[in-house]
């Protein structure tokens, strides 16, 4: 039988997700949604608190709970209403619930109709096999971007500490590229791609991916019509891959040496697992107070951005302990 999903593109924020979404939603048998999801295992813990969902008026609580989150935000121009949900979670599992979700949010009709639906929700990556328990069918695409432009994109993108980000990029790399692999002693669900070969051999990487999928890659669609070798991320507005996009944080106005080789030292253990060459300079580590202090300045960053998206009342409801 083929696989119809769920398909989960995972990794770290500003790693490359989004750009990979667009390109394997151009291919006429994949679908995402809008947004991302995130909160299928934070809830996937929680659905007995709500009640007896098979009762609709525990199923409004839940439904009025989790339409407050971010996706939901996202898509607040078309949210799906409380008797369409209700009326397809067959079972009332999480898994039939969230399925529901899903298949409305990507359009996918029933079960055999050759669409494979999924989800593009990086923190995901840290709870591949809550989601395999839940969805049995899934398969992962994890996508690694070197620690050094991931730690400036944050910092450029958000104003977040580039050092906190090297450290959440250690610790959840060596978690997703472990349990991904463990996953995979069962079956073959779980592939990693780099965000530099993405940007280096694009058609290339997407025919290893389309085929792990056991789709057909039709490689002309994504080709920019016989002028040199670019490749489409949006073909609707003609925009294309940035093969360019690597290597910024060597620039004279990205970090300095002591910043670079810092990032490096914290981390070192998932740049060798993965493959990264340092610069070789030894760099200083980072200490439990100094990472509370920039968790705590993260944190105020992250509600000042939720502030200046969604305004004051949509604050309380949105934060979440997950940043």
């Amino acid at each position: 039988m083929c696989f119809e999903g769920p398909l989960f593109i995972v990794g770290m924020p500003r790693s490359g997700t989004t750009l990979l979404k667009r390109l394997l939603c151009a291919h006429p048998n994949i679908r995402m949604p809008r947004g991302e999801s995130s909160v299928i295992p934070w809830y996937s813990g929680k659905m007995q608190k709500f009640g007896n969902l098979s009762d609709i008026r525990d199923f409004k609580k839940f439904y009025d709970h989790i339409t407050r989150s971010m996706f939901f935000q996202a898509n607040k121009k078309n949210i799906i209403p409380l008797d369409v949900w209700y009326s397809s979670a067959g079972n009332f599992s999480c898994r039939n619930i969230f399925e529901a979700l899903l298949f409305y949010y990507t359009g996918k009709q029933n079960k055999g109709d050759g669409i494979v639906w999924g989800d593009k929700s990086p923190v995901y990556m840290i709870h591949m096999p809550a989601l395999k328990q839940i969805f049995p069918d899934a398969r992962f695409v994890h996508i690694i971007r070197d620690v050094r432009d991931h730690a400036l994109s944050v910092r450029n993108t958000w104003g977040k500490n580039p050092f906190r980000a090297a450290y959440r990029w250690n610790g959840r790399v060596l978690k997703a590229h472990a349990e991904g692999y463990s996953l995979n002693r069962d079956e073959n669900c779980y592939i990693e791609i780099k965000y530099e070969e993405l940007l280096r051999d694009t058609t290339g990487v997407l025919e290893n991916i389309f085929d792990f999928l056991q789709l057909p890659f039709e490689k002309e669609k994504y080709l920019k019509g016989g002028k040199g070798d670019g490749v489409f991320v949006d073909m609707k507005n003609k925009k294309f891959v940035d093969r360019k996009n690597t290597g910024k944080y060597d620039n004279i106005d990205a970090f300095n040496e002591d910043e670079i080789s810092r990032i490096e030292a914290i981390a070192k253990d998932a740049m060798r697992e993965c493959g990264y060459v340092t610069s070789g300079k030894k760099g200083r580590d980072i200490s439990v107070f100094t990472l509370a202090w920039y968790t705590i300045t993260d944190y105020l960053v992250t509600l000042r951005l939720i502030y200046r998206k969604f305004g004051i009342r949509k604050i309380l409801p949105l934060i979440r302990p997950r940043f």
